[in-house]
């Protein structure tokens, strides 16, 4: 995984203004609101497998921000696809289509790119942990009409498929494993299958 932005080694007070320009700069670019902290950390990594990007997330902060995925930024670029979202911690409140999600540790809800959400990073003692994985709208078997009603939800933990995928969306974002995977056409396979059973589940 290679870092899209990572505020470590920005000096304190840049790290606020550092990291809205990383938001901007994501593969479905969000915009960045709220009070700035004084304490902020957040760490991008992103991998590319085949027609799907793994993106892992780093938050932590003392102050409630709010991350935008508005309109304008759709138009100004839309890649047209869903993504997965798993929390591995918690500490994530997300809207979108009517839908409100609290995320417990290890919940996976699903999103469309192509329309509006936001995202509320809450503070806390410990750092929140994301796993997003994005594919295009094109490689699901199913209508956006279908999968609408989906969106914003979270997969009920009942469902034995839905603790593989956290396993598997988990062990992706390991430095060493996804180095070794990037690229791999095995596992590109495996995504595509996957894409196809995500919405049924």
């Amino acid at each position: 995984m290679y870092v899209l932005y990572d505020t470590r080694p920005v000096h304190p007070l840049d790290r606020y203004e550092y990291a809205r320009a990383g938001a901007a700069a994501e593969l479905a670019p969000v915009a960045i609101r709220g009070r700035a902290p004084r304490d902020l950390l957040a760490v991008m990594s992103v991998a590319q497998i085949g027609d799907f990007t793994i993106e892992a997330v780093t938050w932590a902060a003392d102050s409630e921000i709010l991350a935008h995925r508005t309109e304008r930024l759709i138009r100004a670029c839309d890649p047209e696809c869903y993504r997965v979202f798993l929390s591995i911690n918690g500490g994530a409140r997300m809207e979108q289509a009517g839908n409100q999600v609290t995320f417990r540790p290890r919940d996976i809800a699903l999103y469309d790119l192509s329309r509006p959400w936001q995202a509320t990073h809450a503070t806390g003692p410990a750092s929140m942990r994301i796993v997003m994985l994005t594919f295009p709208r094109a490689l699901v078997p199913i209508t956006r009409a279908t999968a609408a009603p989906l969106l914003g939800t979270v997969i009920p933990r009942r469902l034995p498929g839905r603790g593989l995928i956290a396993n598997f969306l988990i062990e992706l974002t390991d430095t060493a494993g996804a180095a070794e995977h990037e690229g791999d056409p095995d596992l590109a396979v495996a995504l595509r299958v996957g894409a196809h059973v995500i919405p049924h589940l």
